[in-house]
């Protein structure tokens, strides 16, 4: 699994198949009008973007890590991780 949503919380990568070492995706919908791009290497989050299509609350999870974020409508986020 690349991608968990319930609403307000948006797990990247909660279950990254071993066999996928690196890699990418673009264009994952998550609850809550995001779309979401992630790009991954070693198995570990390289690279996210989220885009809300309307404004949203989230709380984005990579592992233990967690970030707050407020975004507008039509407003990216762009992370690089590591």
């Amino acid at each position: 699994m690349l991608l968990q949503s319930d609403g307000r919380d948006v797990e990247l990568l909660p279950a990254l198949p071993a066999d996928w070492p690196d890699g990418s995706v673009c264009g994952l919908r998550a609850r809550g009008g995001l779309t979401v791009d992630i790009r991954w290497r070693g198995g570990q989050l390289a690279v996210a973007s989220i885009r809300a299509s309307r404004a949203a609350d989230v709380r984005l999870r990579y592992g233990a890590d967690v970030l707050e974020v407020r975004l507008a409508e039509g407003e990216t986020l762009a992370l690089g991780v590591g």
